[in-house]
Order: structure tokens, then C-alpha cells, then sequence
């Protein structure tokens, strides 16, 4: 990566990536919540220097490439030629990504100098391949009663990822389920499951705390009591995040017992943690252990320093004079004529502030630069009159010869003169206002302003301000630009990939606060390589819309203004028996037998169930019932018990009354 690191801005790339605005966290340094797992506290930093980033959680760590490739699930490869294209240099010109390498049970065991039967015992299983990670070990995680309730990932050594999880797991302390730690006087905290797997096989109680810096103070009363703890602190940065972050939520939880902290660094430098002394020295390990226990400092939590964001007020300053509150009555609003921000896009795009999210690569630039030139020109957008004007497009991510070639598959000839474009700008709270602005004040007829995306302009959080207030507070400065001078902002953003939100529009990327300030939220959905898929509107002044959308060679078009419909007509023509049943309806007129006898029939016909059942037929065509008799004019009517008792099945052709 050290070819192209200087010409990435690492955090513009992770700030548009990440589900939480990125703060500064020391030298060259990032933190943020991890996108490969749900969290509150940010466990995830990276380098902006270099890209390097890693989730003390234990997802793992690596490079921007890794990062990418795990992120939108491709390889490699593909990830490496996307950060080329954002860098603007020729992948075929650089570096070329690591291999991953498969780890097996019996290599970690191995390595690790722990009895394969032991590990086996504690669940640990061989993993196959799947997608983007290679093979790989499962370490289940078990509660106290037994249960599992999350499954990490270890990989290979070498690879740049070497940790992660499988989704749908609960993060609680490794071995809280052993009986060991759950009647012992006191226990050793440590960071992970290779030092917990160690001290386990020389009969000392340990836990794993899964990250360093994910300790929580809940986990006190649940597994630790206010029995003394020990604490390993290994010689890094690491080490030293995991001894401050476990100590103050210790302190916290109202911890009663003592705490102290020691380090196998100190028994022998050549070993940073209990599983390296294990490996080097084997059945000396309580003997070079239990006097490094006897001398562990003793924590003084009431000593703990703890930085905390205070708002300090300048000095001086002279209380401002609170305005009182301009209020009217609700009924003056009766046969009052009230001027309405203007619409941009009938039932789709007022003036004030608009996100269009969607999943990385689906085209929402072609999107966006389609929308453009529509309301440049005065031309529908997928079907919606737009309101003519001048339009700006922040093109961030690209350069001239690319929006060239895009506008020569999308129109012929010139593009409209009212449209200007842009691939710099300031960020929002340096400056970016104030160019929006001079750019309204010197056109004629100011309508769209088009950013593409917002995580090339989003300013950084203000200290002490949490994500949604930040996203509040940047989102809410734009939307009133935007109705200041009656155009519609168009923000370009992202979706999270692997999020199980039970609404699509909680998963654009960052706090509720960016939606909450919208006008018109649009959603992209679909996968890249789909020829279809699903636009859908949400917006303060109109009704919901849900729209079909096609993708052929960079144009977006519009296929079904009712998505519903759409659906049900497609699964009607995908349907194997459609086609059968109504050339059996034409040829027969009526047809009357048994569910077997009618699925040979359709099955003559052409028909290429994917089971040759009946029960699955009569199931699908009970689904397509009243389309087949309204489209087609073919009434089917399910089976019923004949006069021998068995079951018959009836097709007949619909006459139309003369039509």
C-alpha cells in the first residue's frame, strides 16, 4: 500500500464507510464504531497516515484493502482496483494483495502448544471457506448455563484479517461457563482466547475479555462479583488501553474487591502474553507465573483518571439575553395563503434536503448525474416532471474524463449549459456554505445542488458531541441553505452492508440524525450486477413512492411506477405452470382430474417444475388464482373431493361477454 497511501485521503475513505463519524483518538489516529459488528463504544481505529486499521474487538486488522474487500464483500483483487481508481492510478502499476491462507484446528493447536482433545472439548471446530474468509478455527463462546452465544473467528496468522465474528453472536467474557472461574477466590483477565486456553491447561482461572478496550462494567456483576482480579497487561499500546478501559469500568460497576495488574513481559521479555510463556517454557509456566502473581501491583481505582469532554465557557463572557419564544395560533392558519417550498421533482424532490442512499457500486453516480441533466434540461426524471433551473454537481469522486464518457452513453450531443460541475470543494463548516451560496447568488436560476457523497464534505464531530447530534447539526445547516434559496440539496450516500435493521432507511450509513434532517430520503436497493431494482421515496410532502427501476449500460430507466404490481406480474410470468395452464384453458375449454393427472398434463405442455410434486403446483397456482383469470381469462379452481372420493382439480376458459 506504501505506493498509493499519500494519495488517498484515509479519512474521507473510512468517514463515508464507518457507521459512526470518525473522531480523532492521538497521533495519526482515528477511532469510530466498527462496521463488522453492533456496538456502542467505539473499538475501531484506523491510520491516516497509511489506511492500517484495526477493531480491538478482535474483527480483525489489516490494510485499506482488506478493509474494503470484507466491507462490500469481493475480493481482494476487486477492492485493491477500486482504492487505484479513488487514488487515480493504474492497478496493474502496484502492489498486489496478500493470499489468505486457510488455518486448520490441528495448525492452531499446534502453534499454540495446547492438546487438540482439550480444545476440542472446549468446542473449538475446523470452519470451511465461505465468501471473502478463507478456512478458518471457531471458538464458540458459551454463557454461564452452557449455551453458545457467539462464534469468533481465527485465522490464519499471516493474513491481514486474523480475527473475527459470525454474525448474530452476543459478546460476553470468554470461559464464564467454566466451573474453574466460577468458584474461584480470584481471577486473571486477559485479552483473548489463546491466554485464557493457556492458563485453563495449567489449572489457573482466567477469563478472556474479547478486545481490548471492550471490557463492560456489567460484566462485574454478572461474572466477576467483588472477588480480586488480575489483570495481564501486555507491552503495547494494546496492553495499555486494555489495563485503562477495564480499570475504569471496574471502577464504574462499583467494584468492591482489588484489582491488580502484572505482565508475562516482565518473567521473561522475550513473551508478550501467558500463551507465548506457555509455548517457550511449557511445565514451567507456574513456576515462573506464580511469582509474577505475588508481586502485582495493586490498582488504586480512586486514583483512576478519567477524561471526560467538558463545555468550558470563555471567561468573561456576558450571559446573552434569551429571545422568547415567537409562537401563533393554530386557527389563523384557517384561510391563510401560505407559499410552499417549490417542488424540484414532482412527488419526489422538494427544495430543501434530500439523501440518496444506496449500496456501494449500484450506480448511484449514473443516478445522480441522470437527475442532473434532467432538471438542466427540463426533462422527466423516471417519469417525474421536473422543474427546469440551474443545477451544480459536486462530482467528489471522479474527474472530467469519466463524467465525459458517462454523458456520451447518457444524451447525444452537448449537455445542457445551465449545468456546472466540480470535483473540489471545502467541507461543510470550512467554507462549503459559503461557496454554495456564491454559486445561488450567481446564477440565474438556482435549483439543485447535487453532492456526490457526503462523506467527502461532512465535517468532524465537535468535542463532546455524540454521532447524531453531529449528523443533527451538519444536516441541519445544509437543509436550511437549501431553503434559504429554494433548491433541493441532493446528498449522495451510502448504506451499511450487513446490518439487520427491520427498516431499509436505518441502514444509511451513520446516526438517524442524517435522515431526520431530511426533506426526501431515496433509497437505491438491489446488488451490483442486477439489471433491476427497487427505488423508494419517503419524503415530508408526499405520498411514499416505491418504484422499478432498469440499469443497461449506465442509463437508469423506469420499469413499473407500482413495485407491488411489478412483483406480482413477474412471479405470475416466472411462474413454470403460467404458460401450461393457459394452453390447457384454450384447448380443452374445461378440463377436469386429479392434481397428479393435471400436473401431466401441464408438464405436456411445457411446464418445468423444479419438483415433480403436486402438492407445490396446486400451492403456486392458488398463488396466481386471480391474476390468471383477469390477465388471461383461465379460472382455476382448486382440487375438491369428487364423487369416488377423490380429489379433482378444474381449468376452464373465461368467456368475456363479447370482448
Amino acid at each position: 500500500m506504501d505506493n498509493i497511501d499519500h494519495l488517498i485521503d484515509w479519512v474521507k475513505f473510512y468517514q463515508e464507510r464507518l457507521p459512526t463519524q470518525p473522531r480523532p483518538a492521538g497521533d495519526h489516529k482515528y477511532n469510530a464504531c466498527c462496521p463488522f459488528h453492533d456496538e456502542r463504544n467505539p473499538s475501531f481505529w484506523f491510520n491516516t497516515n497509511n489506511g492500517l486499521w484495526k477493531c480491538e474487538s478482535g474483527c480483525g486488522s489489516g490494510n485499506a484493502t482488506s478493509f474494503l474487500a470484507r466491507l462490500e464483500g469481493v475480493s481482494n483483487g476487486d477492492a485493491w482496483k477500486q482504492l487505484c481508481e479513488i487514488a487515480g492510478v493504474d492497478p496493474k502499476r502496484t502492489e498486489k494483495p496478500k493470499v489468505r491462507l486457510p488455518l486448520s484446528l490441528a495448525e492452531y493447536a499446534q502453534s499454540k502448544r495446547l492438546p487438540l482433545e482439550t480444545l476440542q472439548k472446549l468446542g473449538l471446530t475446523d470452519r470451511p471457506a465461505s465468501g471473502y474468509n478463507p478456512a478458518h478455527v471457531g471458538i464458540p463462546y458459551y454463557d454461564a448455563d452452557g449455551r453458545a452465544v457467539a462464534i469468533k473467528q481465527r485465522f490464519h496468522p499471516a493474513n491481514t484479517q486474523r480475527f473475527g465474528w459470525e454474525k448474530g453472536g452476543r459478546v460476553i467474557p470468554y470461559g464464564v461457563w467454566i466451573d474453574m472461574n466460577k468458584t474461584a477466590k480470584a481471577l486473571i483477565l486477559v485479552e483473548g482466547e489463546s491466554d485464557a486456553q493457556s492458563l485453563w491447561l495449567h489449572g489457573m482461572p482466567a477469563l478472556g475479555i474479547p478486545g481490548a478496550t471492550n471490557y463492560q462494567a456489567a460484566w462485574t456483576a454478572e461474572y466477576i462479583g467483588d472477588r480480586d482480579v488480575y489483570l495481564h497487561v501486555e507491552p503495547d499500546s494494546g496492553g495499555a488501553k486494555f489495563r485503562e478501559k477495564t480499570l475504569a469500568a471496574l471502577r464504574e460497576s462499583g467494584y468492591k474487591g482489588t484489582a491488580r495488574s502484572f505482565s508475562c513481559h516482565d518473567v521473561d521479555p522475550a513473551c508478550k502474553d501467558p500463551s507465548d510463556l506457555h509455548v517457550k517454557h511449557g511445565d514451567q509456566f507456574r513456576e515462573l507465573l506464580d511469582p509474577a502473581l505475588k508481586a502485582a501491583r495493586v490498582e488504586d481505582l480512586a486514583k483512576l483518571v478519567i477524561h471526560e469532554a467538558k463545555e468550558i465557557e470563555p471567561p468573561g463572557q456576558t450571559p446573552r439575553e434569551i429571545p422568547k419564544l415567537q409562537t401563533y395560533h393554530a386557527s389563523e392558519l384557517y384561510d391563510k395563503r401560505i407559499e410552499r417550498p417549490p417542488t424540484i421533482v414532482s412527488g419526489m424532490i422538494p427544495a430543501g434536503l434530500t439523501v440518496l442512499a444506496g449500496n456501494p457500486k449500484r450506480g448511484k453516480s449514473w443516478l445522480a448525474l441522470l437527475l442532473a441533466l434532467c432538471v438542466a434540461g427540463g426533462e422527466p426524471f423516471l417519469g417525474m416532471q421536473t422543474t427546469q433551473g440551474d443545477v451544480l454537481y459536486l462530482d467528489l469522486e471522479s474527474r472530467q474524463y469519466r463524467v465525459q464518457d458517462r454523458l456520451r452513453k447518457l444524451i447525444p450531443g452537448r449537455a445542457p449549459e445551465c449545468l456546472s460541475i466540480t470535483h473540489e470543494s471545502q467541507r461543510l463548516g470550512d467554507g462549503l456554505e459559503e461557496q454554495l451560496s456564491m454559486w445561488c447568488q450567481d446564477v440565474e436560476h438556482p435549483r439543485m445542488i447535487i453532492v456526490d457523497t457526503l462523506g467527502r464534505v461532512k465535517s468532524r464531530s465537535r468535542q463532546g458531541e455524540n454521532a447524531y447530534e453531529a449528523d443533527t447539526r451538519i444536516m441541519g445547516a445544509l437543509q436550511r441553505l437549501a431553503l434559504s434559496y429554494g433548491v433541493a440539496v441532493v446528498c449522495i450516500h451510502h448504506l451499511r452492508k450487513s446490518v439487520a435493521e427491520s427498516d431499509d432507511f436505518e441502514r444509511i450509513s451513520g446516526s438517524m440524525g442524517i435522515s431526520g434532517a431530511c426533506d426526501s430520503v431515496i433509497l437505491l436497493q438491489g446488488k451490483r450486477g442486477e439489471d433491476h431494482t427497487t427505488l423508494s421515496c419517503v419524503s415530508r410532502d408526499y405520498e411514499s413512492l416505491s418504484l422499478i427501476l432498469g440499469f443497461d449500460n449506465g442509463r437508469w430507466t423506469l420499469r413499473s411506477a407500482d413495485s407491488d404490481a411489478w412483483r406480482e406480474e413477474q412471479a405470475y410470468l416466472e411462474c413454470p405452470y403460467t404458460r401450461a395452464i393457459i394452453a390447457l384453458a384454450h384447448r380443452n375449454k374445461v378440463w377436469k382430474g386429479t392434481p397428479s393427472e393435471l400436473l401431466e398434463e401441464l408438464i405436456g405442455l411445457g411446464a418445468n417444475p423444479p419438483v415433480v410434486d403436486p402438492r407445490p403446483m396446486l400451492r403456486d397456482l392458488n398463488a396466481i388464482r386471480e391474476r390468471l383469470n383477469d390477465r388471461d381469462g383461465v379460472l382455476f379452481i382448486p382440487s375438491k373431493k369428487g364423487a369416488k372420493g377423490k380429489r379433482i382439480a378444474e381449468v376452464r376458459e373465461v368467456e368475456k361477454d363479447g370482448f
